[in-house]
């Protein structure tokens, strides 16, 4: 196996959108409080689909049309999918809202504010939304675990490494993107929470 095709697998395993349904089951099993079994599998599916595959469903799409690659590297055309995405996390925060899921409404809450945080500054750089799909969970796991959830952070410089390897970023768009993710989030929760 090439350097390249472990940097590969990395990033996909390790993807924003994997990031999200790692920190949903977690949320699920630890913090979801419903004894209704119903209302689990509606909060479990609304959040599976807004954090999950929402946000990378056109991208999906374009890539089969040949249009963009799945990492969406050209910068110019990155927006819209943002924009999709934060449109998904907006339909879930007033469906949390409504369903009274405190724990998921700041999750999402937190993706829906470090992605406009990313999509803003995708307009002068390239900002890792891998390395900020990675802090902004790691830090709500932070934030509802403590300490014992601080050495998921080890995992930030292997997808640093990983996307380095794929010439996808510089250093700098990635160390933004770690900042954004876990700052915005952190505050999120605070603020929030």
């Amino acid at each position: 196996m090439t350097k390249k095709q472990l940097a590969d697998i990395i990033s996909y395993i390790l993807s924003p959108v994997n990031n999200a349904f790692y920190v949903i089951i977690i949320i699920s099993i630890f913090f979801l409080e419903t004894t209704n079994q119903l209302e689990f599998i509606i909060v479990f599916t609304v959040a599976f689909f807004f954090l999950c595959i929402m946000p990378v469903i056109g991208i999906l799409i374009y890539t089969k049309k040949g249009i963009v690659d799945i990492w969406v590297s050209d910068q110019k055309i990155r927006t819209p999918f943002y924009l999709v995405a934060i449109g998904g996390y907006g339909i879930a925060l007033v469906v949390f809202y409504l369903l009274d899921q405190h724990e998921f409404f700041v999750l999402t809450l937190a993706y829906f504010f470090v992605t406009i945080t990313i999509t803003l500054s995708n307009l002068k750089t390239k900002i890792s939304s891998h390395t900020g799909g990675l802090t902004g969970p790691f830090t709500a796991l932070l934030y509802l675990l403590g300490f014992i959830a601080l050495p998921l952070f080890l995992i930030l410089p292997v997808v640093i490494w990983a996307r380095m390897q794929l010439n996808a970023h510089s250093i700098g768009q990635l160390l933004g993107g770690a900042f954004i993710g876990s700052i915005v989030t952190y505050i999120t929760y605070g603020y929030f929470y």
